[in-house]
């Protein structure tokens, strides 16, 4: 992350994408820490010496994937972690009327599961990617958006991991 105009110092995070699913899966600064390069001096070797480091740092994402591929969740753990997503997603009451079993879908062969890696995968993709229905009062069915600002896709992303690995820790 960075700013347009040098305000805000230039922001390394380790990240998994997925592929099968274009996701991209934030690691929270709790578990692993954003490496930070103020704009004065030479960023650009502080820039190189951030990617360097978080580098170094990545297996421990793998660490944190297999602790989640161990922890089973069962069904009222999944309702409540995607009753959680939603309220993050949607601050205010916007998301009442959304099925959690919908946030929960699996919309593809790989994310079916009961294990933490798997539910948080779906979940996040669900608030992320967005087209989740709903009606209002007036009975009009609504579909969420995505989430394209930068800033909210990090802020999601990096809650959604502290969730996840704070089931499987």
């Amino acid at each position: 992350m960075n700013s347009h105009d040098g305000r805000a110092a230039l922001a390394f995070r380790l990240a998994l994408y997925r592929p099968v699913c274009t996701n991209g899966l934030i690691v929270c600064d709790a578990t692993l820490p954003a490496w930070k390069v103020p704009h004065r001096g030479n960023v650009f070797d502080a820039a190189i010496s951030a990617v360097v480091m978080q580098a170094e740092r990545f297996a421990e994402v793998g660490t944190w994937v297999e602790r989640m591929e161990r922890t089973m969740l069962d069904a009222p753990q999944q309702l409540a972690f995607a009753a959680q997503a939603l309220a993050l997603r949607f601050p205010t009451d916007r998301h009442a009327g959304v099925e959690l079993q919908q946030v929960l879908e699996a919309r593809r062969a790989e994310d079916v599961g009961d294990d933490v890696w798997r539910v948080y995968n779906r979940v996040q993709e669900s608030v992320i990617h967005g087209d989740l229905i709903r009606r209002t009062a007036s009975h009009r069915v609504v579909r969420s958006r995505p989430i394209t600002a930068i800033r909210r896709d990090v802020q999601l992303n990096t809650a959604l991991w502290r969730m996840a690995t704070a089931l499987a820790a």
